[in-house]
């Protein structure tokens, strides 16, 4: 049996949707379209998944003559084919995102830093549910983009944070308008409470005019110049988005 993998990976993270896991890769794009080797929880160990077109991991099934178990790793005569690899010098504990979630509650190991971080990668899966009978699912993928961007300010246990979403025109930056702030607080068990604060639009009472419909919901995948930022939004129907971002 032959068939290609890809290169190791161990600094990414997975995530789950309606159609099935998926696996982001620490510099933003997804396994797709073959076999990948992944350490996912940095045991120093990894096992051999494989994702289809789309990015979605195959189970329970046979691919180029081998076969996968319920969770995806590929297994020779019932046992799961492993690999040794280096741990993560950030020790980064990759967790599995409930794509419905709106906790606040969030795994991690890192220590968040102060400075200005801004959007390097991301995604939104999205949900419009125009009827009962017609719900329409999809993902859009979040480029670069350093007018997206959240300054830390205080120490490490905890941070105030400015969450900003420059307005550009005509390849100028008009305004930085303020989406949130709040304050992330560290907890004895080494987990961040998130406190969002924000101003309405229509409230000229507010001491800034920021997005009602943006929250950050949790953190995770802490290291010390990077994070992701989940936010979950109803609206006609759910957005989860995902936010990594990057320190300057």
């Amino acid at each position: 049996m032959v068939f290609a993998i890809s290169s190791l990976s161990f600094a990414g993270s997975w995530g789950k949707d309606s159609n099935g896991w998926y696996y982001l890769n620490d510099d933003g794009t997804y396994a797709t379209s073959g076999w990948q080797w992944i350490d996912g929880n940095n045991d120093g160990t990894a096992e051999c998944y494989c994702f289809d077109a789309e990015g979605y991991l195959y189970t329970n099934t046979m691919i180029d003559d081998a076969k996968v178990d319920s969770n995806g790793a590929w297994i020779q005569d019932g046992v799961v084919k492993t690999k040794n690899t280096p741990k993560s010098d950030n020790s980064i504990l990759h967790q599995s995102i409930n794509s419905n979630s709106s906790s606040n509650n969030n795994s991690i190991t890192g220590r968040l830093q102060p400075g200005t971080y801004y959007l390097k990668s991301g995604y939104c899966d999205w949900s419009i549910a125009y009827d009962s009978n017609h719900i329409e699912r999809g993902r859009t993928n979040l480029d670069e983009n350093k007018y997206e961007y959240i300054i830390l300010s205080g120490n490490e246990n905890k941070l105030n944070f400015e969450f900003y979403d420059a307005t550009v025109y005509n390849g100028y930056v008009t305004s930085h308008p303020l989406k949130m702030k709040g304050t992330f607080t560290r907890k004895s068990d080494g987990t961040y409470s998130i406190s969002n604060t924000y101003g309405n639009a229509y409230d000229r009472n507010a001491s800034y005019y920021g997005d009602p419909e943006f929250n950050i919901d949790s953190i995770s995948n802490i290291t010390g110049d990077s994070f992701v930022i989940h936010n979950h939004w109803e609206g006609d129907g759910g957005y989860d988005t995902y936010w990594t971002m990057v320190k300057e």
